[in-house]
């Protein structure tokens, strides 16, 4: 018996969801903020709830669109980073081991931004609530940033911004090859498109930018030293936090402007 095609075609395009891709997006907000309250109000430094609330954070927006078999395969390359980086932070005061971890999260970031690539406002939500949360949990490493060092807090929020960076750059060039479909046409919509192409030129300045910090912290350049109004501790700054800073406040603005 022949199938009609459009009977066809949705059956070839429904794709049924397991696990964490059946939560409501909901549900997966809450979810999120609990882990992230549960991972600040840890005492002390609480290096390793930074790892467990990125990982978290990781399944958790990756499942929102993502079946449960195409999770698993994309997140393959992630673990193996993992698992070759995790025994060397476990070493105490290892300036080394440190470096290497950086350097182990820098070469995953291309799967973590392939991860994020069916995002949702919810999603967004989640991963800036995940920045919030290191920015929170590194606290005391930027209280006692009096030398040429960086916390180790920009190194997990970097991190997570380059996945946000890069899934936003694509949906930049998605909607760019939509207007070129279009055409260019005139008045408001010419002026839609030069907007359009000004941003995704913004985009690529900011995925550069993005690159560059994380190579450099890879290769454990620390940048001068900024000193704020104030006194103490907290008014000495490292460059490269403030470079961080700044990215961040670029993504949050022309995400939601």
């Amino acid at each position: 018996m022949a199938v009609p095609a459009a009977q066809e075609h949705t059956q070839t395009t429904t794709v049924q969801r397991r696990g964490l891709a059946r939560w409501p997006a909901t549900t997966r907000l809450l979810a999120a903020l609990v882990t992230a309250g549960a991972a600040l109000a840890v005492p002390g430094r609480a290096w390793w709830a930074q790892g467990v609330l990125a990982l978290f954070l990781l399944v958790v927006g990756g499942a929102s669109g993502v079946a449960s078999g195409k999770l698993i395969k994309r997140l393959i390359p992630l673990a193996l980073a993992g698992v070759i980086c995790l025994p060397l932070a476990l070493i105490p005061g290892s300036k080394a081991a440190e470096t290497v971890v950086v350097a182990g999260l820098t070469f995953s970031k291309t799967t973590l931004a392939a991860l994020w690539s069916l995002y949702s406002k919810s999603a967004l939500v989640v991963l800036g609530v995940s920045m919030f949360a290191a920015l929170m949990t590194g606290r005391e490493a930027l209280q006692a940033a009096t030398d040429l060092r960086v916390p180790r807090m920009p190194k997990v929020l970097v991190w997570l911004a380059s996945a946000w960076v890069g899934n936003l750059q694509d949906a930049v060039r998605r909607r760019r090859l939509a207007i070129q479909a279009r055409g260019v046409g005139r008045g408001w919509s010419r002026f839609r498109t030069a907007a359009h192409a000004s941003r995704a030129l913004i985009w690529d300045g900011l995925r550069l930018t993005d690159t560059l910090s994380c190579a450099l912290v890879a290769r454990g350049f620390h940048g001068d030293v900024v000193v704020l109004p104030g006194e103490g501790a907290a008014s000495r700054l490292p460059f490269s936090f403030l470079l961080y800073l700044g990215l961040l406040a670029g993504l949050v603005y022309l995400s939601f402007r």
